[in-house]
Parts: C-alpha cells; sequence; structure tokens
C-alpha cells in the first residue's frame, strides 16, 4: 500500500515538474519576441506562465517560473511591472471584490514607473499608451490563466464541471497558444522588419558621407605628394604656392626642416612672415616625424597666418633617406563642409562630423556651431545599450539610440582619420505607431480568445450532446414505471450506443430490484414499528428505575444529613455537660471515667461529622470559603492543638519550616486546616513510638505540607485502596484503632476539590509519609526567615500599645461589636463615641466634629456604602475605615467608590487595627499596655458567647418561617460579629450558609450546622 502510495506521488512531483517546465518554456518563447524599444511598451505575453504557474502550485513555483520568463528582458522596469502582475494575481485571489481596484492600482503603479523610472523618461505621450498596454495585456492573462487552471483543475474540482466545458477549454487552449505566439511574432517582425528599412536608409546616408569625405580627403593628399615632388623642379616656395592655389578649400602651406623650423611658406597676403618659426610641438609635425606616414590633424585655429578653424595635412620628407622635415597644408572648415551633403533632407536627421577631440567640424540640423565642442555624454547624443541583438528580422548588427531613446544612433569612423561621424534620426513618432500596432495586436489576439472559445465549446458540445441525453434520462428514470422509455441519440458514436445499451438494461433491472425493495420495505416497516413500540416501553421501565434510585440516594443522603444532626446535638450536650463536670474536683477513678466519656464523645462526634461531610462530596453540595489567609499561624495553631496528644502517648511532635515559605495561601483556610488536623490524627493515632513530624517547604513552585511519622507503615496493596470511603487498609486497623475509614478519603476529595494533590510515600514498618502539594503563583511573596507570633484579639502584657490623639465615632447595628471596638480603642486615649445606624452617624457628624469614623457597611434604616456618600456629599472629609465580612474584591472596590479611605475584613486584629489608625491620626507616643486590656477582651468574648443562645433561639425561628431577607441580615451579623471575638468556625459557617442562600436557594443543611456550631458554643 506505501509503495503505491510513494509511487502515485513521485507520479505527480515529476508531472508538476513537467507541466512547469513546459508552461515556463512557453513563456521564455513569447518573452524571446517581445521587444524592448525605447518609448514602447512590450508585449509581455509570457508572463501568463508563471501566472498560471502560481495559481495552479503556489507562490515560490510561480517564482522560480517568473526567473526563468523574464530572463529576456534587459530593463529592471518591465521586471517591476512584470513581478506587480504576479503581486496581483496574489491578491486578487484572495479578495475577488477588490479586482478592480486592484487593476487600477497597477495601472498607476505603471503610471509611475514609466514616468520616473530613470531607464526611461518617456514623455506622456509614450506613457499613457504604455499604461494602456500593461493593463491590457494583464487583464487579457488573467482570463487566459482562468482557462488554464480551469483546465487544469483538481479531480474533485473537474467532477463539478461538464465536460462540454473541460473540453471546450482544453481545445481552446490547444489553439489560444500558437494564436498568441503567430500575433506576437507577426507583431515583432512587422516592427522590426519596418525600423529596420529606416535603419538601411540612415545606413545608406552615413556611406554616403563617408565617399564624400574620403574622397576629399584623398584628394588633398594627392596633391600634397604632388607639391612634395615638384619642389625639386620649381622650388620650395614656387611649389608651395601652386599647392595653395590647386583647391579653393586650401588657405596655406609651408615646409620645415628636420627640426621643426619653418624654411618656407606661402598665404596669399599673409599677414606676417613665419619663416624661421617652429611649429615642432604641432601636431601635423609631430605625428609624421614619429610614424613616418602622411597624417590629417583634428581641428585647430590658426596663429601667426590668421585665425580660421582649420585642420592640416602633412607629409613627411626624407633626404637620402633620412627625416629632413614636413610639408604641411591647412585646408579651412568652411570650404570644405559645403560640398559636403547628405543623400536626402529629413527633418529628423542630424548629422554631426567630428575631429578627434570632439569639436564640430562639419553638422546638418545640429545645434553646435563649427569648432564647439560636443558633449558626448550627454543623453540626447550619448550612446545607449544595444537593441534588436538576437531578432532574426534584424541583420544590421547592433542598434544602438541615444539614452533619452529617442533617436536612433549610428557612428563611424572616417578612415585615416580620427574623425568620428555621427547620425541621430528621431523615431519617436514611429515609436507612436508602434505602440499603436502592439495594441491592436492585443485587441487581435483577445478577439482570437473569444472566437476560439466560443468554436471550441460549439465543436464539444457536437459531442457530448449524446451523453447529456444519457444523463438526462437517468436523472428522470422511474423505477416504478411499468414500461423503461425508449431514447434516440442525436449525433451518437459506436461508443455511446453500447452505453445506450448498457443503461437500457440496467434500467430494466432496477425496476426489478425495486420491486422486490418494496416488498421487504413493507415487511421490515412492521418488524421496525413492532421493535420500536418494545423499546419505547423498556425505556419507560428504565426511567422509572432511574427516578426510583435517584430519589433513594436523596433520601440516603438526607437520612444521612438528619441523623448527623439528631446525633450531634445530643452529643453537643453531653461534651458541654461533661466539661462543665470535669471543671470541678472528683475522685481520681470518676475524674478518669468522665475524661473517657469526653474522649469517647469527641470521637463519636468527629465520626458523625466525618459521615456529613462524606455525603455533601457525594452531592456535590459542600461549600468553598476561599480567601487570604496567613500560613504561618495556621501551622502554629495546628502544631499547639495536636501537641497535648503527641505528649499524652510520649511521641515527640515537631513542626519543620523549611525557609522561604509564602507568607499568605488564597484557599479555604478551614477545609486546608481540615485535610492537615485528619493527616495528624491518623499518624498520632497509628504511632506507638517515636515521632510525628510537620514540615512545610517549596519545591517547584509548590508548597508542600507533609505530615511523616515512625508508625507501622502502609504496605503497597494497601496503598491501591487507601483512599476509598469506608477504607482503612488492613481490617485488623478497625478492630485495633476504631474508626470509619472516611478521614483518608474526605482528604482526598477535598485536596482535589481545591486543586490541590495529595500523594503518599510508604513502606512496611517504615512509618509513613502524606504530601499535600499546592501549586503557587509566580507574584507570591515569601517569607524568608520565621515571623514573630501575635495572638488574635488580645493583647499580651507586655505587648507596646500606640497613643493616638482624637476622637472616633464607631459605627455598628451589634452593641458586642460596638463595645468590642470601644474596650480596644479607649486603652489608646481616643475619645470615644458610637452610633448604631448609618442616619445616626450622620447625625452625630453634623452636630460635632470627629477625627475617624470605623463604619460598618451592613445596618438596618441606613447601610454604611449610603452614610459614607452622604457624609461626603455634606462636604465632610473625615477618614472613613469601612469594616465589613465580606471579602470579595467588588465589595472592597464599592466601598473605596463610595468615599472610604480604607477597608478592614472581620474579623479585625487588633494590631491590623491599630496600625491602620496610625496611618490617620498622629500618636503621642508608645506606652506599656494596661494589663486589665486582655480581662476586658476576655470579658466581652464571654458577654458575647452568653448571647449566643438567644442567636440560636433567632435563627431557629427564621428557620422555620423560612424569611430569606431576615436571615440574610442575621447571617450577615452573625459572620462579622463571630469573627471579631474569634469564633471562626461560626464565621466561616455563617458566611457560606450566606453564599448559599444568595443563590436563591433554601439552605436547610447548612442553616442546621450552623445552629449546630452555635449550640455547641452554648455557656
Amino acid at each position: 500500500m506505501s509503495t503505491s502510495t510513494e509511487s502515485y506521488e513521485s507520479i505527480s512531483y515529476s508531472n508538476k515538474l513537467l507541466n512547469v517546465a513546459a508552461l515556463s518554456l512557453f513563456g521564455l518563447i513569447a518573452n524571446l519576441l517581445a521587444l524592448e524599444l525605447p518609448l514602447t511598451t512590450p508585449l509581455l505575453l509570457g508572463n501568463l506562465a508563471f501566472i498560471v504557474i502560481l495559481q495552479r502550485y503556489g507562490l515560490w513555483w510561480g517564482l522560480a517560473s517568473a526567473a526563468l520568463v523574464l530572463f529576456p528582458l534587459d530593463s529592471a522596469l518591465y521586471w517591476l511591472c512584470s513581478l506587480l502582475q504576479l503581486l496581483v494575481v496574489v491578491l486578487a485571489s484572495k479578495t475577488v471584490r477588490m479586482k478592480w481596484t486592484l487593476v487600477l492600482a497597477y495601472s498607476l503603479s505603471c503610471l509611475l514607473l514609466l514616468s520616473w523610472f530613470p531607464e526611461q523618461n518617456q514623455p506622456v505621450t509614450a506613457v499613457l499608451p504604455g499604461v494602456l498596454i500593461l493593463t491590457t495585456t494583464l487583464m487579457i492573462l488573467q482570463h487566459f490563466a482562468r482557462l488554464f487552471v480551469f483546465q487544469s483543475a483538481s479531480q474533485h474540482m473537474k467532477r463539478q464541471q461538464s465536460l462540454q466545458k473541460q473540453l471546450g477549454s482544453r481545445i481552446a487552449i490547444m489553439a489560444a497558444i500558437p494564436w498568441s505566439l503567430m500575433i506576437s511574432a507577426l507583431l515583432h517582425g512587422t516592427v522590426v522588419l519596418d525600423l529596420s528599412g529606416y535603419v538601411s536608409e540612415l545606413a545608406m546616408q552615413q556611406q554616403q558621407i563617408e565617399s564624400q569625405l574620403k574622397q576629399k580627403l584623398m584628394s588633398y593628399q594627392a596633391e600634397l605628394r604632388l607639391a612634395s615632388r615638384y619642389a625639386n623642379l620649381v622650388g620650395d616656395q614656387q611649389s608651395l604656392q601652386q599647392l595653395v592655389y590647386s583647391q579653393p578649400e586650401f588657405i596655406s602651406a609651408l615646409r620645415t626642416d628636420a627640426s621643426g623650423v619653418v624654411s618656407s611658406f606661402f598665404k596669399e597676403q599673409a599677414a606676417q612672415d613665419i619663416e624661421g618659426y617652429s611649429v615642432a610641438h604641432r601636431d601635423y609635425f609631430i605625428q609624421p616625424q614619429r610614424t613616418g606616414q602622411a597624417y590629417i590633424s583634428d581641428v585647430f585655429q590658426g596663429q601667426r597666418l590668421g585665425t580660421d578653424l582649420l585642420f592640416a595635412l602633412s607629409l613627411p620628407l626624407y633626404k637620402e633617406q633620412q627625416f629632413s622635415g614636413v610639408l604641411e597644408l591647412s585646408v579651412a572648415l568652411d570650404r570644405l563642409t559645403t560640398a559636403l551633403k547628405p543623400r536626402y533632407q529629413d527633418n529628423h536627421l542630424q548629422v554631426v562630423l567630428m575631429d578627434g577631440q570632439q569639436i564640430k567640424i562639419w553638422g546638418y540640423a545640429a545645434p553646435q556651431q563649427p569648432g564647439q565642442k560636443i558633449a558626448l555624454d550627454h543623453a540626447s547624443v550619448a550612446k545607449s545599450k544595444a537593441y534588436l541583438t538576437h531578432s532574426p528580422f534584424h541583420s544590421l548588427g547592433d542598434l544602438h539610440f541615444n539614452q533619452q531613446g529617442n533617436k536612433i544612433r549610428l557612428e563611424s569612423q572616417i578612415e585615416g582619420t580620427n574623425w568620428p561621424l555621427l547620425l541621430l534620426w528621431d523615431y519617436s513618432h514611429l515609436a507612436l505607431f508602434y505602440q499603436l500596432l502592439t495594441l491592436a495586436a492585443l485587441l487581435l489576439m483577445l478577439a482570437g480568445f473569444e472566437l476560439l472559445s466560443r468554436s471550441s465549446r460549439r465543436f464539444a458540445s457536437g459531442y457530448t450532446g449524446a451523453l447529456q441525453q444519457l444523463v438526462n434520462a437517468i436523472e428522470s428514470m422511474q423505477l416504478n414505471s411499468v414500461e423503461p422509455s425508449k431514447l434516440v441519440l442525436k449525433n451518437s458514436a459506436l461508443e455511446f450506443e453500447h452505453l445506450l445499451t448498457s443503461f437500457t438494461s440496467l434500467q430494466q433491472r432496477l425496476q426489478s430490484g425495486h420491486k422486490a425493495l418494496q416488498s421487504a420495505l413493507e415487511e421490515k416497516t412492521g418488524l421496525s414499528q413492532q421493535l420500536e413500540q418494545r423499546v419505547t416501553e423498556r425505556t419507560a421501565e428504565l426511567s422509572i428505575e432511574r427516578d426510583k434510585a435517584q430519589q433513594l440516594a436523596s433520601t440516603k443522603t438526607r437520612f444521612l444529613a438528619n441523623m448527623s444532626h439528631e446525633l450531634r446535638t445530643p452529643l453537643t450536650v453531653i461534651l458541654g455537660f461533661i466539661q462543665q463536670i470535669l471543671t470541678k474536683p472528683h475522685d481520681p477513678l470518676l475524674q478518669n471515667q468522665l475524661q473517657t466519656i469526653d474522649s469517647q464523645s469527641k470521637f463519636l462526634l468527629q465520626i458523625v461529622n466525618d459521615i456529613l461531610d462524606a455525603a455533601k462530596m457525594d452531592e456535590g453540595k459542600l461549600p468553598l470559603e476561599l480567601q487570604d489567609f496567613e500560613l504561618q499561624p495556621l501551622l502554629n495553631e495546628l502544631h499547639q492543638s495536636m501537641l497535648p496528644a503527641a505528649q499524652a502517648k510520649a511521641l515527640n511532635f515537631s513542626l519543620n519550616n523549611k525557609y522561604p515559605l509564602p507568607r499568605t495561601l488564597h484557599s479555604d483556610p478551614l477545609r486546608l486546616k481540615q485535610i492537615l488536623m485528619n493527616l495528624l490524627s491518623n499518624a498520632l493515632k497509628f504511632t506507638q513510638q517515636g515521632e510525628v513530624r510537620l514540615s512545610a517547604t517549596i519545591q517547584q513552585n509548590q508548597l508542600q505540607l507533609s505530615i511523616s511519622d515512625t508508625g507501622p507503615g502502609i504496605s503497597k496493596e494497601m496503598q491501591q485502596k487507601l483512599f476509598a470511603a469506608f477504607e482503612q487498609g488492613d481490617p485488623g486497623v478497625s478492630r485495633q484503632f476504631g474508626g470509619t475509614g472516611l478521614g483518608l478519603y474526605i482528604c482526598k476529595q477535598l485536596a482535589d476539590l481545591l486543586g490541590y494533590q495529595l500523594t503518599l510515600h510508604s513502606t512496611l514498618d517504615q512509618g509513613a509519609e502524606f504530601t499535600l502539594s499546592i501549586p503557587l503563583s509566580v507574584h507570591t511573596e515569601l517569607l524568608l526567615k520565621a515571623p514573630k507570633q501575635s495572638v488574635t484579639n488580645s493583647v499580651q502584657p507586655q505587648q507596646q500599645l500606640p497613643e493616638f490623639i482624637g476622637s472616633v465615632l464607631i459605627v455598628d447595628d451589634v452593641p458586642d461589636l460596638r463595645l468590642l471596638f470601644s474596650t480596644l480603642l479607649k486603652s489608646t486615649g481616643l475619645e470615644i463615641q458610637t452610633a448604631f445606624n448609618g442616619l445616626d452617624a450622620i447625625q452625630k457628624v453634623t452636630l460635632e466634629p470627629f477625627d475617624l469614623i470605623l463604619m460598618d457597611m451592613h445596618m438596618p434604616v441606613m447601610d454604611g456604602l449610603t452614610a459614607t456618600r452622604e457624609i461626603r456629599r455634606l462636604g465632610y472629609q473625615l477618614p472613613v475605615i469601612a469594616l465589613t465580612a465580606d471579602v470579595q474584591v467588588e465589595q472592597k472596590r464599592l466601598c473605596l467608590q463610595a468615599g472610604c479611605h480604607a477597608v478592614l475584613t472581620k474579623p479585625v486584629q487588633a494590631q491590623v487595627l491599630y496600625s491602620k489608625i496610625a496611618e490617620f491620626l498622629p500618636a503621642k507616643k508608645k506606652v506599656q499596655a494596661q494589663t486589665d486590656v486582655q480581662q476586658q477582651l476576655d470579658e466581652l468574648t464571654a458577654m458575647y458567647r452568653e448571647t449566643l443562645p438567644t442567636v440560636a433561639l433567632e435563627l431557629e425561628q427564621l428557620m422555620q418561617l423560612q424569611e430569606p431577607d431576615p436571615t440574610a441580615a442575621l447571617l450577615h451579623r452573625i459572620k462579622g460579629t463571630s469573627a471579631c471575638f474569634g469564633f471562626n468556625r461560626i464565621s466561616t459557617l455563617a458566611a457560606a450558609t450566606e453564599l448559599a442562600l444568595a443563590q436563591n436557594v433554601w439552605p436547610a443543611e447548612q442553616l442546621n450546622e450552623l445552629l449546630l456550631a452555635i449550640q455547641q458554643e452554648n455557656p
């Protein structure tokens, strides 16, 4: 299977390479036919190749093809225009709606490039047709490319195309390729042959001028040689005179000795005698002396014999084969050039004859005067790159223009001189004609494409008509008809007749099969209806059984909850009376018996609590109260609370903190403490000797709390089922130590609920270690060392209390809390007044000044938020510290928006309260705390404990009435007040119950649990 797949992929890749190569070859040939001439725009039909490759095979294949197809183009301008075509096609394939916008953008880009590109610098008359040609070419290429892509579509796309379209497009493509190449070749040949004709005329003009000059110069040299021989007969002076008079162009003649001193000269009406004057510095003396050949000089201006513009012909003289001097003849430029005339007059032609120093000797229609220097590096004269270097229609060699591109440039050297002859012929009128020819070729090509497309579709339809008849017959076939329809094909063929015969036979078999299928279907329908009825009946029975099972599970859960509540109530009474009895002295035996009753009652209460928690977990109704709390006090409290149990068994119980540790955690402190308490209780229960250790450390950005012991350990088999409900691993454990087997199950469920990981590592007879892994945030604040111990809501005898200056208004609807905060603040020297709601606070603020307000947020008549806003509205800017039992961030934001300066969450620690007040009020000094402050706080706590029966009674009445609003108000008051007096379990349960009540569900179980907790704290 894999071999066939690899073979298919290999064939597919080779086909892709073949298609890319064939299309690129077509594009290369087409662009070789494209004419790049100045002031004209080439017909870049070959760009179709990489556009098709781009649309079919992707960008990289398209770029590779573009590099090959654009290779014949010499101009960077048309490379850019072609790549812009590629970019337009890419964007148009992604945004079809912007097709015309992209075409317009391409036209503007071409306009800028043709106008300002340094190679072109074209006039407007050439730019606009060029833009039109490039834009029209792009649109034709896009249209033609769609035919290619349509033909080369995937098999999936071909299945959605009609055979007529596929055949028509294939025929159109096969005919369009030679048609387009023929038009390109025809355009190329027409332009090149026409241009070659003009170039041939220019070449003939050039040859004529060269011939005239050559004849003149040869006659001058002949006269010079004749004069040198004639001097031997008549003397130097006579021969020079005869030489000057022999041609009207001759001005003067002279003869020198071997050192360049003039020995004789002649000029008619000479201004001065130059005999004895040295001309050894002149070229006409130096060159013949050096080469021994006749010499024709560049243009120069006469000096001693006149200031005419001249050029000199000189001949070396020899006597006895020794150089004896030169014979020089001066020719006037103006007399020479009157004899030079072009073959015919042409307003587009400029002719310039120069010497070797680029000084104009003669010219036709040239702006410079004879004797002026011509700048050959100027764009209007300078030579361009070669054109038509590979055209088979141009046989006159490379064609050059001036660098402005508007003139054809022919240059030749006059034989025997250093004189170049330059012809410049303005061909801009032809360039416009060639642009129009290119547009006509485009239109002809487009018309041919349309004609070929229509003809190919009509041609294909003649062969696909019969097939379409068969398709229509299949679509309209009726299986339930009595007799099959007879079909006669138009434009048929042998293959179609075979197909028609097979179709007729198939139709008959299908009709027979359809009848048999209908009979079977009727039978199956009856059976299906019977089965459906039986399934419906069985589904109803299963639904009833499911409801019974759910009702039974709910009844079990309610039974466990009610039984737990019923059991805890008498247990609470038993524990309360036993604790009261134990405070009095008794007989040692009786005292021991009472302590046994007390410990067993507490153990029974723990079992009841475990059963209730397990039931809540099974129903998914165990609430979490997430908040920020300090880690170190929790660990210290666990250590202190479990230390007596360890000491009773003579075990070493240690707390090992490996710093750094997180300062705070965001979790449910009650449930976290419950997990650790259960694990510690198990460790102390099963360890008979040695030690139990509670450790805290950070590893891999996780806080790891570990409880390890030196107990009996747990085998690998027992570890696998240890965290299941009602499992204790070893059946002997239950008989020896007791318990329900719910402790570790509850720990595991609570850990999963909090998102923590609880793991066990143990070896039999070597102890066990339970590790609770808590993920930490990257922003967690760390403690580098152990903090100093602090006591909540208490002031130690040696603790320093601040002394403030000012008056404070305490606003709270709970009298106990007003009394608590008054007691805490009176010892600091503050003047205290109280208010029982927000309205009372506003009245007192308007009557007398205060330096600070402690404002409870939830109060009757007017709450703290409203009161604070009203105080701010009245213009009072004194600090307001909000007191709230809500821990949500939203509540804190509302307090600050109302105008509070700070927010404290109940329960409020004394030192936190003092620190916050110190931010707003000045402190006089630090004084030693009064020894009766703690006593006063203890008295307040005892007084609050005495009010708990009343609170419990009020709660029971509201539970019977089931009134949500009064119940919510009472729960909020219990939550804040109990937390301030240190009854954290009552506060946590009240907060959870309040949250459940806010969800419009009557929290009966939570209320029962809260009521039981309050009753357990009854004095």
